[in-house]
């Protein structure tokens, strides 16, 4: 796979768990590394700066329309009823960036994912879909696939 830089940044599908949603933005794919400071033994004038753990941003996505009858679908109704999230099993979001054939141009997958937020947005009363103006997720880590 050849990536050709820039890409477009409008064009792209988000899967969860299986299933293909459509949003308008997404954001937080990001990493950033922590760093331990390292006093050295018997000069206390020095200290080694040393790769600790990544720390991930949450992945947001805004502005989506999601059929009541999906799997996100009814996790967000299942939130609002009993916001534990009992049942609710962790799972996989892949977000493919396109070209202009509509092939992934990069990917990423976020592993591990649970929702910790979601806000609605407008009503329409012609459509069955709940209006998902930003749902966020938590994850475990991330791949460039």
């Amino acid at each position: 796979m050849t990536f050709d830089y820039p890409s477009p940044s409008f064009y792209f599908k988000v899967k969860i768990a299986g299933a293909m949603y459509s949003f308008k933005e997404v954001d937080g794919i990001s990493v950033e590394m922590d760093i331990e400071e390292i006093a050295e033994g018997g000069e206390n004038g020095f200290k080694h700066k040393v790769p600790a753990r990544p720390k991930f941003s949450n992945l947001e996505l805004k502005r989506g329309f999601v059929p009541k009858d999906s799997m996100l679908g009814k996790l967000c109704s299942s939130i609002l009823i009993n916001p534990s999230l009992n049942g609710f099993k962790r799972t996989q979001i892949l977000v493919h960036l396109l070209d202009e054939k509509g092939a992934p141009a990069i990917s990423w997958s976020f592993n591990d994912a649970w929702p910790i937020s979601w806000s609605i947005g407008k009503f329409d009363a012609m459509e069955n879909s709940y209006a998902i103006e930003s749902i966020k997720f938590s994850y475990s880590y991330f791949n460039t696939l």
